[in-house]
């Protein structure tokens, strides 16, 4: 065992001299070399056989890299070789070779069929050759198996994004865009793909309170993020459209009353605004305190709670 320990140890040194030397000393070649010379004492030790695939590909050497990611792939624990298989998967990526980088990718689901991070990569390969439906198959996987907001999103998004460009089926890609916006309400990319394919299809085909949810779910997702950043344009902007969309004009107009005073305001925004209104140059010009921009934001959120 302290022979082991020792061995351990002395692969650690090689791979952190190795490391020297190629970022500090712009020595690639003699960090790769110090890299062969600890894989003679242990051949087996993965991650140096990884460091070493990682540099050999760098300096050119293909079929030594191939080797030395394969050697990796044998490795005991099963964490090893998948590290190792989706390394190699990912150069191969690299390389143009997508069919090799897919058998690489195969091996990993094979043993772990949820590993996140071999799904995420299989979706990308498949992209590249346009196999749509593997890639709605996949994403449907991974937005089941993923727990963050953000990443169920981004999978919804992809699908529905699919379902518009290539299928042209509104009807479907408006059912995912709901659910990003049902998942991460705050992303407005989401409730605006949701509106914007809903118009395609004919009247009446979505139910009107499965707009109005997801449109309320937005408001107040936007609105929270108001209090956190209350300069944030996007976010006032994005208020000004969906207050509009409820058909809210009070909180509309407050809301367009911040943009405008906080000098923010695209031209047609800003006309509407300064002509409902009626305000003056001198208005115009007046800063709105952080104190007036709450309590508006705070009365558009009443008002819409109301509704």
């Amino acid at each position: 065992e302290a022979v082991s320990d020792d061995v351990d140890e002395f692969m650690k040194i090689s791979r952190a001299l190795a490391e020297l030397k190629v970022e500090q000393l712009r020595d690639p070649r003699g960090g790769y070399e110090v890299l062969n010379q600890a894989l003679e004492v242990d051949p087996h030790d993965a991650d140096t056989r990884l460091s070493a695939g990682h540099l050999a590909e760098k300096l050119g050497f293909a079929a030594e890299a191939d080797s030395h990611f394969l050697g990796a792939a044998e490795a005991e624990t099963p964490d090893q070789r998948q590290r190792a298989h989706l390394e190699y998967a990912h150069v191969l990526q690299k390389r143009g070779d997508t069919t090799q980088a897919k058998g690489q990718v195969e091996l990993i689901l094979a043993e772990n069929p949820d590993h996140i991070p071999a799904l995420q990569l299989l979706a990308e390969l498949l992209a590249s050759g346009r196999r749509w439906k593997g890639v709605v198959r996949v994403f449907r996987r991974l937005f089941e198996l993923e727990t963050g907001p953000v990443s169920q999103a981004e999978r919804a998004l992809g699908i529905g994004e699919i379902f518009a460009r290539v299928y042209r089926d509104p009807r479907r890609a408006a059912g995912w865009f709901k659910r990003a916006v049902e998942v991460d309400p705050g992303r407005a990319r989401s409730i605006w793909r949701l509106l914007e394919e809903v118009e395609r299809l004919p009247e009446g085909s979505v139910p009107a309170a499965h707009i109005d949810d997801a449109v309320d779910r937005a408001i107040v997702a936007h609105h929270a993020r108001f209090a956190e950043q209350p300069l944030h344009y996007s976010t006032l902007r994005s208020l000004y459209r969906l207050h509009g969309r409820r058909g809210d004009d009070d909180a509309r107009l407050l809301v367009g009353q911040a943009l405008v005073w906080l000098g923010l305001a695209e031209g047609k925004v800003r006309d509407d605004i300064v002509e409902r209104v009626g305000l003056t140059d001198v208005q115009l010009k007046r800063p709105l305190t952080r104190e007036l921009r709450y309590t508006s934001l705070e009365l558009a959120a009443e008002r819409n709670t109301a509704r």
